[in-house]
C-alpha cells in the first residue's frame, strides 16, 4: 500500500466516482481546457486542506505500482522539492510536489502537465522507473496490455 495519507482522484463528471477504491473522486468542472485543468483541481483541492505536498499520477500507465510510488515518497520525505519518474530520457509523473511549488503548478494551462515544471527546477530528483515510458493512449496500446 502506498503511503500516501489520501488519495483523491479527478473526474470529469460526478458519475465519474470510482466505486470500490479507497479514493475520494473530485469534479473537474472543465475538462474540455486539457490536463492542466485536472491538475489545478487536484492542487486546489491539496492547498485546501494544507497538504504539505501532492504526488501527481495519470491513469494510463498501467505499469504503475505502489512500490514506486513509496520510492517516490521517501525520496521527497528528505527535502526534495520535487522528485519525479524518470524514463525515456525525461522526468515526468508520478512526481511528488513540495506545497511550495503548488502556486506553479496552479497556472499550468491546456495540454500542458507537469513535466514542464519538472524541467524548469534544476533541483528536480529523478528515480529511475523505465516501466513509465508505456502508457496506454490508443487501442493498439491497449491490445499490448495482453
Amino acid at each position: 500500500m502506498a503511503l500516501c495519507d489520501e488519495i483523491v482522484v479527478v473526474v470529469p463528471s460526478p458519475g465519474d466516482a470510482l466505486l470500490g477504491f479507497r479514493a475520494c473522486s473530485i469534479v473537474n468542472a472543465h475538462p474540455e481546457e486539457g490536463m492542466a485543468s485536472s491538475i489545478r483541481c487536484g492542487i486546489t483541492w491539496a492547498a485546501e486542506r494544507h497538504y504539505d505536498s501532492a504526488l501527481l499520477m495519470v491513469c494510463d500507465q498501467q505499469h504503475l505500482a505502489y512500490t514506486h510510488l513509496n520510492r517516490l515518497i521517501r525520496a521527497h520525505r528528505k527535502g526534495a522539492r520535487v522528485v519525479a519518474s524518470r524514463y525515456s530520457g525525461v522526468l515526468g509523473v508520478p512526481a511528488i510536489f513540495d506545497r511550495s511549488l503548488f502556486p506553479w503548478l496552479g497556472v499550468l494551462r491546456g495540454a500542458r502537465g507537469a513535466r514542464e515544471l519538472i524541467r524548469m527546477l534544476p533541483d528536480a530528483v529523478g528515480l529511475d522507473w523505465p516501466e513509465g515510458a508505456f502508457d496506454v493512449d490508443t487501442p493498439q496500446d491497449f491490445a499490448r496490455l495482453g
